[in-house]
């Protein structure tokens, strides 16, 4: 059975991998992050500082949008640096494309 220790380790693991994963991918902040995936701050920042396990759709989503691997993000690949993945320098400006299309749907919708 895994001691506390082990766990809170693990737990500070997959935050670290969080944060490198978000920087690598160009959002400076949690909240940056979070407003361009369209969740509640407090959640993405929740994950990212250990006060809540990260759920496996969660990781799946943030590891597509960050652009690097869900395996990894929770630490069940071994590397230690993060892996090398597909280009992520649009992955910024594609979010923010898709909230403000979400955005515009919106007033379309509320228009008709």
């Amino acid at each position: 059975m895994p001691q506390p220790s082990d766990l809170r380790q693990k737990a500070e693991n997959v935050a670290s991998r969080l944060r490198q994963a978000r920087k690598s991918a160009g959002y400076e902040t949690a909240a940056a992050a979070a407003r361009a995936l369209g969740i509640r701050i407090s959640t993405y920042a929740a994950h990212e500082n250990t006060q809540n396990g990260i759920p496996a759709a969660s990781a799946a989503h943030y590891a597509s949008a960050f652009g690097c691997d869900a395996a990894w993000l929770i630490g069940l690949a071994a590397e230690e640096a993060l892996p090398e993945a597909a280009p992520t320098a649009l992955i910024p400006l594609l979010n923010t494309l898709v909230v403000e299309i979400r955005r515009l749907n919106s007033l379309l919708a509320g228009a008709l």
